[in-house]
């Protein structure tokens, strides 16, 4: 009985200890919050604005303290404007006269951009934050990827802010020029031609194209390809996925194009001839 008493008892004063704890972190907050404020309110009284009166009112409170900023960089603009020796500095430093709510917006609408952007371009504009930001706070802030932080950081550090990311796997953008150059190679007509069925047709944009059909095999059209534009540098791979949907790659079994495959009443002459020499 008097084991279970004891044990009660130190219950008890456990709990009176953490409530005493408690209390204590409760008052020293409320007396920073109202160091605090009454810092805040002398600034405030200075530079005439209306003082806090409800700390809650969590916009209010932000508003005076930008209200507050802004009247000091004015002042500091005037006070380095009547200096000479700080002409070089504000033509340096535009920045100097945006107020905190201009700048504000520009940090927002540069993380809209990043939103926006493509994987790619929201790498190379992570560059453009404070050379002192880590990968933790590079992904807090823009709500990157760990991937994308840590791959902006190397690219500033190796070619600067605003550097172009590398594809890793090597590959590099075909040239526009060299792209176009190949589409139209595969529909010259000796490299392919088109289809004798007015049916043979693809829509592609919702316009009917007439199928083409090749007279190379991939590889021969690629090695001409090579002969006749030894100026554009692409690989096989690449070469063959450029081929546009309507031209039809060699099928051996029905892409002969002599004369007599191509006219049919040329075809059944040369079937009766061969039929009537094999009967006599």
């Amino acid at each position: 009985m008097q084991d279970d008493f004891e044990l009660d008892s130190g219950r008890r004063n456990s709990e009176y200890e953490k409530s005493d704890s408690s209390s204590e972190d409760e008052v020293a907050v409320s007396h920073e919050q109202d160091h605090i404020k009454k810092i805040l309110n002398d600034v405030f009284s200075i530079l005439k604005i209306e003082t806090i009166i409800d700390t809650r009112n969590s916009d209010i409170l932000c508003s005076q303290v930008n209200q507050a900023c802004e009247l000091l960089q004015i002042m500091r603009d005037n006070l380095l404007n009547d200096k000479k020796k700080n002409t070089e500095l504000l033509e340096e430093d535009k920045s100097l006269s945006l107020t905190l709510t201009e700048k504000n917006e520009l940090i927002n609408g540069l993380k809209k951009l990043y939103h926006v952007s493509n994987k790619q371009e929201q790498i190379r504009l992570l560059t453009i934050a404070p050379t002192g930001w880590g990968r933790q706070k590079l992904q807090k802030f823009f709500d990157s990827s760990e991937r994308q932080a840590r791959r902006s950081l190397e690219i500033r550090a190796s070619k600067g802010v605003l550097g172009s990311s590398e594809d890793l796997r090597g590959n590099k953008l075909l040239d526009k020029a060299v792209a176009e150059s190949v589409i139209k190679f595969y529909e010259e007509d000796w490299i392919s031609r088109i289809s004798t069925n007015k049916s043979d047709v693809l829509l592609i944009k919702k316009q009917p194209v007439p199928k083409r059909f090749m007279l190379l095999t991939m590889g021969e059209a690629f090695e001409q390809f090579k002969i006749n534009f030894p100026q554009h540098v692409i690989g096989r791979s690449k070469f063959f996925d450029l081929k546009p949907r309507h031209v039809q790659p060699t099928r051996f079994h029905d892409t002969c194009c002599c004369v007599y495959h191509e006219n049919f009443d040329l075809l059944l002459k040369v079937k009766s001839k061969l039929f009537f020499s094999q009967n006599h």
